[in-house]
């Protein structure tokens, strides 16, 4: 990839990108809704009538996603394990101290 982009370039990259970030995001919103839904309607299919919480909330289910991905992305290597999560702490501007955990190895 040629590393001199004019301005114009970088405009159109950022523009191209996160559109499609944002369409990303809505699909990923879209998918946790049915997930939900779902999920109800399997419990309620079975027999399973949970009126005033659903075990496959959006909630639950958003958190095992952000789990899954922060899987993915780390691939094992806790450093960036560590790295990511220090990263989302800041950026949500709360104090963790962030250790690996070396009994678990």
């Amino acid at each position: 990839m040629d590393k001199n982009l004019t301005p114009e370039q970088i405009d159109m990259i950022n523009r191209i990108v996160f559109a499609h970030l944002d369409q990303m995001k809505q699909k990923t919103a879209e998918i946790v809704e049915e997930t939900e839904r779902a999920a109800h309607q399997q419990l309620q299919d079975s027999g399973i009538d949970i009126t005033d919480f659903s075990p496959a909330n959006q909630s639950f289910l958003m958190v095992t996603l952000i789990q899954n991905l922060i899987d993915r992305v780390h691939g094992g290597d806790m450093a960036v394990a560590q790295q990511l999560i220090t990263m989302e702490a800041k950026r949500l501007n709360v104090s963790v101290n962030v250790e690996a955990d070396q009994s678990r190895s």
